[in-house]
């Protein structure tokens, strides 16, 4: 017994009994993703070893090694399991990369809880080609976008009983097509950091716009010049340290939602970014760059990151919540980003991918109504828009119509703001 490690006897009876039963892997024989295979991590999880090394996701830069606690990520998985109700009888299906937390926690969560796991092979079509139930998923805003082009593969998901999504921010777009799903389906929270999600909320079947701390979760507010994030533990760090905890299907990206249809203040000269306690899964406080506004009830609603703030002549404008509040009444992909202004320091513009080959990069002033129009909008018409939800000065400064049918993306289909074509000077 002095050989098996601590943490197997909080595993389910039946990981204890037999683990590798737990899993049946769909891999083809070819794939790049079996050295990497929810196997290969179950029999590294059972090791000796009280840490795993686990790569970040990348989204704030290159994919680093930090170690994690497998206690931490044990703590996470019953976290999960106990507010989502997972238990033994469950199927769930393994759609993301195992080389990433994401892919380890189903790994985990499976060992804890005892159901059975289906992997598959990683791609951007996840329910493409199922048969079976499927009780429990975790998918990416990028698998549910291009899942959603598909009415086969939206079928499906329709009628897989919880799905959690992660790794980025739902798109406004992307989550209005998701509220009348009659299945149970949550954004989730999180950063490598916080080994997964630290908070949810429902899109589906009821839709709430602000984010639930799980249990033993507690967040508050910080003002941006008390910012530092907690260095994750590099893999090559000795393994005496204090091991970094790590996350699931979530992201340290910002996450659109909203606790109210309310405008923000335009006036906002300090955002608040979220700060992150949870000792069960990293002992350190985690103080993020999501900028933040926490109700009393403690839920939250995440605004964007603090590096997408417009700085326009000292009014703050918020990217994410701009764009949110602009989604329902523009039917074309957009986009805001800054551009440079020698009154203001930084204006805000709008890009609009209209998807007509005839224009060509056409921009014009939003203040003006002598620009050409689109059905169903106009000049006019997006300026009273603007006017209207926006609050007061957040209204963009130029509107640029791209001929191209979406906007520039990255490969997790965020908007690609850096390759947008800002204009050196304003019209």
């Amino acid at each position: 017994m002095k050989n098996i490690p601590e943490h197997i006897f909080s595993l389910s009876p039946q990981a204890s009994l037999n683990p590798s039963s737990l899993i049946t892997s769909l891999l083809p024989p070819d794939s790049p993703y079996l050295t990497n295979s929810a196997l290969h991590f179950q029999t590294e999880f059972l090791s000796s070893s009280p840490t795993v090394t686990v790569l970040t996701s990348g989204s704030t830069g290159t994919p680093k090694p930090i170690i994690v606690s497998k206690c931490h990520m044990l703590n996470s998985a019953r976290m999960t399991a106990q507010f989502l109700g997972l238990t033994s009888d469950m199927l769930a299906l393994l759609c993301l990369p195992v080389k990433y937390i994401a892919g380890k926690m189903m790994v985990v969560r499976s060992l804890l809880t005892g159901f059975h796991l289906l992997e598959i092979e990683p791609s951007s079509r996840p329910f493409q080609n199922l048969s079976s139930h499927i009780h429990f998923a975790a998918v990416t805003p990028m698998q549910v976008y291009e899942t959603l082009k598909h009415p086969a593969d939206t079928a499906f998901m329709r009628s897989v009983d919880i799905i959690i999504i992660g790794g980025g921010p739902l798109s406004p777009a992307l989550e209005q097509q998701l509220l009348s799903f009659p299945n149970r389906i949550y954004a989730t929270y999180g950063m490598t950091e916080t080994v997964s999600h630290i908070a949810m909320r429902s899109i589906s079947p009821v839709h709430s716009l602000s984010f639930t701390p799980l249990p033993g979760v507690s967040v508050s507010a910080s003002a941006p010049d008390h910012i530092s994030v907690s260095a994750p533990i590099s893999a090559s760090a000795s393994a005496s340290a204090s091991p970094s905890a790590s996350p699931s299907a979530s992201s340290s990206s910002s996450v659109s939602s909203s606790t109210s249809d309310s405008s923000p203040d335009s006036n906002i000269s300090s955002p608040s970014t979220l700060v992150i306690s949870a000792p069960h899964l990293n002992p350190s406080v985690l103080h993020t760059r999501d900028v933040v506004s926490i109700a009393p009830d403690n839920t939250f609603r995440i605004l964007g990151r603090l590096d997408n703030v417009i700085n326009s002549g000292g009014v703050k404008i918020q990217i994410e919540e701009a764009e949110r509040l602009l989604a329902p009444h523009i039917p074309f992909p957009f986009a805001i980003a800054p551009a440079p202004d020698p009154k203001y320091g930084q204006v805000p513009i709008l890009f609009i991918a209209t998807g007509n080959p005839s224009l060509s990069s056409t921009s014009f002033p939003i203040s003006t109504t002598s620009a050409p129009t689109f059905s169903p909008l106009s000049t006019a018409s997006l300026l009273n828009i603007c006017h209207t939800v926006l609050p007061k000065y957040w209204s963009p400064k130029q509107i640029i119509l791209l001929p191209d049918a979406d906007l520039p993306r990255t490969e997790t289909n965020k908007i690609n703001r850096h390759l947008l074509p800002i204009p050196k000077t304003l019209q």
